[in-house]
């Protein structure tokens, strides 16, 4: 299969660290195509606020952190990851660019709360 063709499969699992509050993943399963962008929202219902992180997940290796966010409407850009927080709409998105095979894997989204 020529890699223009080839899916990306990425899982998101939303992980709600030391609050009372859940968190919910939007997409729970997504597949984007070679060379495209991932869209993925971690939405929290804790007011307590303190920070938010996203991690990364490949098949058989352990969390890999992608980033801290603590500012509100600040977005954090590492390589071609880009991860927004809009603390008003206790809302978190990461947006994965220019996507390749080996963005495939689990992402998780969590939160802590003061």
């Amino acid at each position: 299969m020529p890699p223009s063709q080839l899916l990306l499969i990425l899982i998101i699992y939303l992980h709600n660290g030391k609050c009372t509050g859940d968190v919910i993943q939007m997409p729970p399963i997504l597949t984007v195509d070679q060379g495209h962008t991932a869209t993925m929202s971690c939405e929290y219902t804790d007011s307590a606020f303190y920070s938010l992180q996203w991690f990364k997940q490949i098949q058989g290796k352990g969390l890999v952190s992608l980033s801290i966010l603590r500012v509100d409407n600040k977005n954090n850009t590492q390589d071609r990851y880009v991860f927004s927080l809009k603390k008003d709409k206790k809302l978190s998105t990461m947006f994965i660019v220019n996507l390749d095979v080996e963005d495939s894997a689990v992402y998780w989204c969590g939160f802590e709360a003061q």
